[in-house]
């Protein structure tokens, strides 16, 4: 007789607190008692954890997110993903969200779910469109029309986007030939860099190297950052504003914090100084542990130098560097998790480096010639080559899975908690990973 029917659900619970991961999705596919009762019963908490498999905020997480958070990983570590072709278009773009892919054309804007069938949820057309202007964060899609800009957020329910509140751009003064001030209104050409974060729009202007920023919440105050140097690179983090300048006196490349809370500089950090000829302007990485940057020295003789890779927390405090060696190929590929750094420390070797304890925890070998290394969710990290895809446990230095693909990638894959998305020369292909129980492995 089936256990499931004859316990209580208490001694059920302590029962399925002894099964792994792997187990419990065979036990799920007995039946729908037994999926209905492991649903029900199973401590999804505790199995995360057991796992290392944490949401990013824990704190506000409910049981059923528990379990979204187990099988989302779960699904990401053992290469349980539904696969969907999207016809390719070169005059397109793709962006992401949590669940939605848009892709966004020189007329309109489309919303697509993937569940069973690719289906188009909502096309937006709008009288001035430039790709190059919509940009897409969490909630939140933005577009330029002119003089002001359009912020559409998502409808959860529905699936689809709705208008949410106009911004009109300033009039900025612009320096003209004959050194003299002249205002100049906005145009779809003005805009040169558009951040976005949960609270706050930050754009630059062409012609003005200061930065205006509002808040979602209340659009009409308009919040001035003024700076006198051209931003190679914005970030925006929480409430920091984040830009990567070139102080020609001091002949060095800095970052620079911008409070938009407070509306002060309260932040600036010399990121390398004493810049030699031939240093490309430094990439950063910002998260709510650390700054972190690394810049490509000019390749001399088929060989690319690196400068140390630097780190420093939110504060300014400096926290540590690493030297990355230097290879025939530009191999260098880095990203963040919490409070550790995963990168490539040569064209064969991926390094876990934890800056705070000044050491390299863990390393291991990989396969030459990645194009792209990312963390995705469950310890594993995602690393392209132009025609295959491997996961890792970075925690183990394990090869997980291999994926291999039809045709060449042409170019670098978007990629989310949910999605896997790359473009080879017939289609797009979607890899989606769902945050439940599938029944059908593929």
């Amino acid at each position: 007789m089936d256990f499931m029917y004859i316990f209580p659900p208490e001694i059920l619970e302590i029962i399925l607190s002894y099964i792994n991961a792997t187990d419990l999705k065979n036990c799920i596919l007995v039946s729908q008692t037994w999926r209905r009762n492991i649903n029900c019963l199973c401590n999804w908490k505790r199995m995360c954890i057991d796992n290392d498999w944490f949401p990013e905020e824990i704190c506000e997480y409910e049981r059923s997110d528990w379990k979204k958070c187990f099988w989302l990983n779960f699904n990401w570590y053992n290469g349980y993903y539904d696969t969907f072709n999207l016809q390719i278009c070169p005059l397109s773009k793709i962006y992401v969200t949590k669940d939605l892919i848009i892709r966004v054309f020189q007329n309109r804007v489309e919303i697509w779910s993937f569940n069973i069938v690719p289906r188009l949820e909502q096309t937006l057309s709008f009288s001035h469109l430039y790709r190059s202007s919509v940009k897409v964060y969490k909630d939140f899609l933005v577009n330029q029309q002119n003089n002001y800009l359009q912020i559409y957020n998502r409808h959860y329910r529905t699936k689809t986007y709705r208008l949410f509140k106009e911004i009109n751009l300033p009039v900025v003064p612009v320096q003209n030939l004959r050194t003299r001030t002249e205002n100049k209104s906005v145009n779809k050409e003005s805009i040169v860099l558009i951040k976005l974060s949960e609270q706050y729009i930050a754009v630059t202007l062409k012609g003005n190297e200061n930065i205006y920023a509002w808040s979602l919440e209340d659009s009409d105050l308009c919040m001035t950052a003024p700076n006198d140097d051209h931003i190679f690179q914005m970030e925006v983090e929480s409430n920091m504003l984040f830009i990567v300048i070139l102080d020609m006196p001091m002949s060095c490349y800095k970052v620079r914090g911008f409070d938009l809370d407070e509306r002060i500089w309260d932040l600036e950090l010399i990121l390398f100084d004493n810049t030699p000829f031939g240093v490309n302007p430094p990439e950063l990485w910002v998260n709510a542990w650390f700054i972190m940057s690394i810049a490509e020295i000019y390749q001399f003789q088929n060989r690319y130098l690196y400068t140390p890779l630097k780190v420093w927390n939110r504060e300014g405090r400096f926290v540590a560097l690493e030297f990355p060696n230097c290879a025939r190929q530009p191999y260098f590929q880095c990203c963040l998790k919490e409070n550790l750094v995963i990168f490539t420390l040569n064209e064969s070797t991926v390094a876990v480096w934890e800056p705070h304890a000044e050491m390299i925890t863990k390393s291991f070998s990989v396969e030459r010639g990645f194009d792209d290394i990312r963390m995705v969710p469950g310890n594993t990290i995602a690393i392209t080559y132009n025609n295959s895809l491997q996961f890792w446990d970075w925690k183990l230095g394990v090869l997980l899975h291999t994926v291999d693909f039809k045709l060449r990638v042409v170019n670098k894959p978007i990629i989310n908690e949910q999605y896997y998305i790359y473009e080879d020369m017939e289609d797009i292909i979607v890899m989606k990973y769902h945050d439940i129980c599938k029944t059908y492995i593929p």
